[in-house]
């Protein structure tokens, strides 16, 4: 059904395809040709004329669907420049479709490789729009990420329609999920002895959630990308 990439598969060849048909499903299947591209979220809180009171991106670089199907670990963080195509792009998102008067979660494939009859490598193309904020944890990063408080700018805008707050995006905020059965190199008390105050959460992850975001969680936020990096290598490294 798409929620959580529950249930959906990525069909390689011919006879993948003949062996999907051989299953008795119990429901229907959409199939959607297979698109390289990374995957860019445009999210935030719109008024009640589409206008967009705050807005961030997510950056996921591993796909759900193989986080949810491989049982891998997962990461995805926030960025401090949102791609100025992006931000084009996500605003008339806001604008064409209802998601006026709510918090908003749109999806984009930032493409890999040219592809005839969608774009050039580099391009981004909608995926999906959400008429939600975004899951797991991320209204939480959104906050860590630019000190502010989302649903104060939530009340605000069903109140004035309006808000006025301010950031600089002064942080990247990372995410990192672990496995249950992984035997990792650095153990939890040397994570937070390694990155104090940088860990802005650190528990376990309610078992309902755990197929697409892991089983325990570590929330950080960085100044630089190159830190967030070091950090999910540093997390995800196995013993």
């Amino acid at each position: 059904n798409g929620v959580g990439a529950a249930a959906t598969y990525k069909l390689n060849n011919n006879q993948e395809l003949e062996d999907f048909y051989k299953i008795e499903h119990i429901t229907q299947y959409i199939m959607e040709e297979f698109v390289n591209g990374l995957i860019i979220s445009y999210d935030g809180i719109a008024n009640s004329q589409h206008e967009v009171l705050f807005e961030t991106s997510h950056v996921f670089p591993n796909s759900i669907m193989d986080v949810v199907n491989k049982n891998s670990d997962m990461h995805y963080y926030s960025l401090r420049k949102i791609p100025d195509e992006l931000v084009k792009l996500g605003r008339s998102v806001v604008k064409q479709f209802p998601v006026n008067a709510r918090f908003f979660h749109c999806e984009f494939f930032q493409l890999l490789e040219d592809r005839p009859g969608l774009g050039n490598k580099g391009d981004f193309i909608v995926l999906e729009v959400n008429m939600r904020p975004p899951g797991g944890y991320s209204p939480d990063m959104m906050n860590w990420a630019n000190d502010i408080d989302v649903y104060d700018i939530y009340g605000d805008m069903v109140v004035c329609d309006h808000s006025n707050y301010y950031t600089d995006r002064p942080y990247h905020c990372v995410y990192c999920g672990r496995r249950d059965g992984k035997n990792y190199y650095y153990n939890d008390d040397a994570l937070v002895a390694m990155y104090g105050n940088h860990i802005m959460m650190n528990e376990r992850m309610p078992d309902i959630l755990s197929g697409a975001m892991g089983n325990y969680t570590y929330t950080a936020r960085f100044e630089t990308l190159e830190e967030v990096n070091e950090f999910i290598e540093k997390v995800l490294q196995e013993a």
